[in-house]
């Protein structure tokens, strides 16, 4: 029987052209299983997750650069207000939401392309856009620099650029965490795929250090006149390293798989018509398909929609929390060291809940829950000590640096598993990134916008802001959630029972092969 397995798993991994069906830990996976199957559980989870941010580096690389571009915007919101909005801190907050009005339909055009070209297009499209975008707000004329006419037309091309930066952002999300989903190794899965928000939260610091080195190197005036261009313009040479990386990466193999079947549908349905003597059926357009899809899966929509909100509010609070420490009294130097401890503290919490999820063996929404019910509970007390303590380095530091961070990252640890896991492969791309993407924008990317209003009314207004919507975090993934995560587990346990059975039917290599993987 061994011997048929390991024939069988080989004739599986050599059917296909093995550079482009395996990538990263899948291939050294798939390896180990053609050698020796008892060899596999010998490789320690160091070992396998190592081999697996091998196989993806480009990815991460563009992922990191894209969250750096992305967030460096609120670190200069000091030098964005005085060289574009006139002074104005409320437009400053609505240039960096703008962005998020264009990531939604990115996440639906990407995750399109992820859908029907492929995952690596997808991410090579949205990269390239990004780069674009990002260099070229560093070459925008200013009305301080340039005056008021130049400064217009530069005014104009930013908020261009910065709808461009959120398309391509939303487009590389929906084409990125299907792709690492579907490559992670199995015993991993949570630890592997949360490299994702961990490399999100290391744009999010080097933004948060280039922002501390401004500060040094160049006094005030320095850093309003041209010191602010610097951050962007740098980010040309990781866009180009990335890109080169990405054209030479791997399709995810459940993507050729899925892809594979439905050439081989159509075939046989044209054969079967062809047979009959039927005219072929006429295709739907692709609104109608695309309100096909959503209805058929609007549950999942619904709850990545929502089930996200608690956290899409309190990220980017979290940022716009520590600009507003720094306007009243916080040293204009300390600001950017609090929130780098922050995204540290972020991304240990998010390595080590990843890790116990995967140990703990019960699927990545028991974290998720926990980690909502946490930062509802205790974001309320932390942003009140902040807002009375507002010039204190340490209050300032310990709720933002340590609070902040660790109920962060207890949220978003196994997030990207379970919400890509409420759509089929066929679909995975464009549902996802569109519910993910709507998620952020309709409710992180206007939260240092409302938050500053909601400051007007009320010294806590923008913390109970943050837990209404972890009252509707909570209670969707306690009851829709639970719902798609025993809906999940019956389909494995089925999926299983029929392999079983065709193999126990008919014990053809095929089969072994097919109960193997």
């Amino acid at each position: 029987f061994g011997s048929r397995l390991r024939r069988a798993s080989h004739q599986r991994v050599t059917r296909y052209d093995l550079p482009r069906l395996r990538s990263g830990a899948e291939m050294a996976e798939q390896a180990h299983l053609a050698k020796a199957p008892e060899a596999y559980d010998k490789v320690s989870d160091m070992k396998l997750l190592a081999r697996f941010l091998l196989g993806i580096w480009p990815l991460l690389l563009g992922n990191v650069m894209q969250w750096y571009e992305f967030t460096i915007f609120g670190y200069l919101a000091k030098e964005m207000e005085g060289n574009f909005f006139h002074g104005s801190m409320m437009a400053t907050w609505l240039g960096f939401a703008v962005t998020f009005v264009s990531r939604p339909f990115g996440g639906y055009l990407f995750g399109w392309l992820a859908d029907h070209i492929g995952r690596r297009a997808s991410t090579i499209g949205s990269l390239l856009g990004m780069t674009v975008a990002t260099v070229g707000q560093g070459l925008l004329p200013s009305p301080l620099c340039c005056g008021p006419s130049w400064g217009g037309i530069g005014v104009g091309l930013l908020v261009i650029l910065r709808l461009l930066q959120g398309l391509c952002t939303g487009g590389d999300e929906a084409a990125i965490i299907p792709y690492m989903v579907e490559t992670a190794p199995a015993r991993i899965k949570c630890l592997a795929t949360s490299i994702f928000a961990v490399s999100c939260c290391m744009g999010s610091l080097i933004a948060s250090g280039v922002g501390l080195l401004l500060s040094f190197a160049f006094d005030a005036e320095q850093a309003m006149l041209w010191g602010w261009r610097l951050p962007f313009l740098w980010c040309l040479a990781p866009g180009l390293i990335s890109l080169w990386g990405r054209r030479h990466l791997p399709e995810s193999p459940e993507f050729l798989e899925w892809k594979e079947k439905q050439e081989q549908r159509a075939q046989q349905e044209s054969a079967q018509q062809e047979r009959i003597g039927s005219a072929p059926v006429a295709s739907k357009g692709g609104l109608a398909q695309a309100m096909a899809a959503c209805k058929a899966h609007a549950a999942g929509i619904v709850l990545v929609l929502f089930g996200t909100m608690q956290h899409a509010i309190a990220l980017y609070q979290a940022v716009w929390c520590i600009s507003y420490a720094e306007a009243h009294g916080l040293p204009r130097r300390v600001a950017p060291v609090i929130s780098s401890l922050m995204w540290v503290v972020h991304m240990a919490t998010i390595v080590l809940t990843a890790a116990v999820s995967d140990a703990h063996g019960k699927g990545p929404l028991p974290a998720l829950i926990f980690g909502a019910v946490c930062c509802m509970v205790g974001w309320l007390p932390l942003f009140y000590l902040v807002t009375a303590n507002p010039g204190s380095p340490v209050v300032v530091g310990a709720c933002v640096s340590l609070g902040f961070g660790v109920l962060l990252g207890l949220e978003s640890a196994t997030s990207h598993v379970f919400y890509t896991g409420c759509f089929p492969t066929g679909a995975r791309g464009r549902l996802f990134g569109t519910a993910f993407n709507l998620s952020a924008a309709a409710f992180g990317g206007f939260a240092g916008a409302i938050s500053e209003a909601l400051l007007s009314l009320t010294p806590t207004g923008p913390a109970v802001y943050t837990a209404i919507g972890g009252v509707v975090s909570v209670t969707v993934l306690s009851t829709l959630g639970r719902a798609q995560a025993r809906a999940s587990q019956e389909a494995r346990h089925l999926a299983t029972a029929e392999l079983e059975e065709a193999a126990s039917a008919a014990p053809h290599i095929d089969v072994l092969a097919e109960a193997e993987v």
